[in-house]
């Protein structure tokens, strides 16, 4: 666990801002009945409301003061929005706030039970050997000079803008939790760290950020004035709902607005517990919050604040029934928002390298049965040569795609091409819940070009372009051979038995699992069955029947 407080931010720093690289400092006024700060001349060390009587103002009322005061236009002009778009965002989103010191901000619902239904899947097993120190050393892209850092160990959070907005000298923010008990992490509860973690760095993928779960301390997250490049944000994942026992209602997270690269280490946090059980749904809230520090407002549809997709959903929005999120430009029918997304992240961030080349001339040389790892970019394109030998009259070049983060936003389009550049076969992923592409063609000997880009899906609900389109992947080449056929599943048929039982004193059909009591409501019971009683080891799926007795 850590603590953080002013005095472990860098030192002589001016309070600042970063709206879009811009920065702004806070000067105080009072009005209608509450102290609020708006930019001006001063520093934070000037603040001289008593947040502890001044909450921060929310919706409509805040939009009303400052209306009342004429300070809209300088707040909009903070994050680029009109008088007339700020206002009518406070009026329609009871969450959005100003902070007491100047700030805009976000505190997002809970996630609907729509959301939460989308996968309530456990995150898959680690190794055996995978320790504790394991999944606090996570790192995406350790070279870059811009962090994320996502905080699951609990923190001591003093003398921050979060406690001078809420009025808390200090939030003691416990550990990532899942099985009431607080003092050590279950192997369970790595997994969800490394999954959540899997999830966000393949958000950010595109981005030249270090997704990490390592605290790489104050000075890689502080940014001292413009001239420091090495800056970031903290998010702090926790059980420890403290807004909510505020009495300031149940949030699944909350963010303040463009604090990305400014002199406050902690840019937001996320409440698990009110999300749901569900790990796609908490790495979703966790870019969503993060998406907050870096300007992103929120992705609407009509009189909806949250847009919720069915295949597809934004990032900034309330994801999606498939769990396939992207960032977004406000593409889709009714969208609310139309900012760029990516651009908006570059801004801070900057670009990854790209890995291959675009093209037939810079191609990168494969050889049958290549396997390449590659990473495809912001409205990238990578590019494979490979040659089919004259051993016949003709042969088959096939490639298959995988992508090889957990929560990947890669809907990828591989081709097979000529070298004058015609395309021969072309595939993409068939649903957004596989991602996997596959294709092959025969052909006569020669060389031929694999390229792999970003491509949209015009048939899914709704349709989403290739803008957002990028992330991690394995891609595997053969010339002369078709790739082998997937095995056809086998079935085998088994006499019910009972393998999870609850209620104290009933047996299970081997004793494990068995008496635990039941569940409290939101808890998820990860329940192994593979290799127990006639159960195959090596079983991919089975179907079980669950029964519930007064939920």
């Amino acid at each position: 666990m850590s603590t953080i407080s002013k005095e472990s931010t860098k030192k002589d720093s001016p309070f600042a801002m970063a709206f879009r690289g811009r920065f702004f400092s806070l000067l105080s006024l009072a009005a209608v009945g509450a102290a609020i700060l708006v930019p001006g001349p001063t520093s934070a060390t000037d603040d001289t409301v008593d947040t502890k009587k001044t909450p921060p103002l929310q919706g409509q009322r805040a939009a009303y003061v400052l209306e009342a005061l004429n300070l809209e236009e300088r707040y909009a002009a903070s994050v680029g929005l009109t008088s007339d778009e700020l206002l009518d965002l406070l009026r329609s989103e009871d969450g959005m706030f100003l902070a007491g010191n100047g700030l805009l901000g976000y505190m997002e619902h809970a996630a609907p039970a729509a959301t939460t239904a989308a996968s309530l899947l456990p995150a898959p097993p680690l190794p055996s050997n995978f320790s504790a120190a394991d999944a606090f050393n996570l790192n995406s892209q350790p070279q870059a000079s811009t962090t994320i850092f996502l905080d699951f160990d609990g923190a001591e959070v003093r003398d921050e803008l979060w406690n001078r907005t809420f009025g808390l000298d200090t939030i003691s923010a416990a550990p990532y939790d899942t099985d009431d008990d607080p003092s050590s992490f279950s192997a369970t509860e790595l997994a969800d760290i490394v999954s959540v973690w899997q999830q966000v760095a393949a958000d950010f993928s595109a981005f030249n950020v270090n997704v990490t779960t390592a605290d790489p301390g104050p000075d890689a997250l502080v940014r001292s004035d413009n001239s420091d490049s090495t800056y970031g944000t903290r998010l702090i994942i926790t059980p420890t709902n403290w807004r909510a026992e505020q009495g300031g209602g149940s949030w699944g997270g909350v963010a303040f607005l463009g604090i990305f690269g400014s002199d406050s280490e902690v840019g937001g946090w996320v409440f698990p517990g009110n999300l749901g059980g569900s790990l796609p749904v908490i790495a979703t809230a966790a870019s969503h919050e993060i998406g907050h520090t870096l300007g992103l407002l929120h992705d609407g549809k009509g009189d909806d604040d949250y847009f919720f997709g069915r295949d597809w959903g934004p990032t900034m929005g309330g994801g999606s029934i498939s769990g396939f999120t992207q960032w977004s430009q406000g593409s889709y029918p009714g969208a609310t928002n139309d900012q760029d997304d990516i651009e908006l992240i570059a801004n801070y961030t900057g670009f990854i390298d790209d890995d291959h080349g675009n093209n037939a001339a810079d191609a990168t040389n494969t050889s049958d049965g290549s396997t390449i790892t590659g990473q495809l970019g912001y409205l990238d394109i990578d590019t494979f040569s490979v040659t089919l030998e004259a051993i016949a009259e003709s042969g088959t070049v096939a490639a298959k795609l995988l992508p090889n983060s957990e929560g990947s936003s890669l809907w990828a389009e591989v081709t097979i091409q000529n070298t004058d550049g015609d395309v021969l076969a072309t595939s993409t992923p068939v649903d957004t819940e596989s991602l996997d592409v596959t294709l092959s063609a025969d052909l006569p000997a020669g060389e031929y070009i694999i390229a792999v880009a970003p491509a949209g899906n015009a048939a899914a609900s709704p349709a989403f372009p290739a803008y957002s389109s990028f992330g991690s992947y394995e891609l595997t080449i053969t010339a002369g051979e078709t790739l082998p056929p997937e095995p056809e599943p086998t079935y085998q048929a088994l006499t019910p038995r009972r393998f999870l039982e609850t209620r104290p004193g009933e047996e299970t059909v081997d004793g494990d699992d068995r008496g635990g009591g039941r569940l409290a409501a939101g808890k998820t019971y990860r329940l192994d069955v593979a290799g127990r009683s006639g159960v195959l080891s090596d079983a991919s799926a089975v179907m079980m029947n669950v029964v519930a007795v007064q939920p």
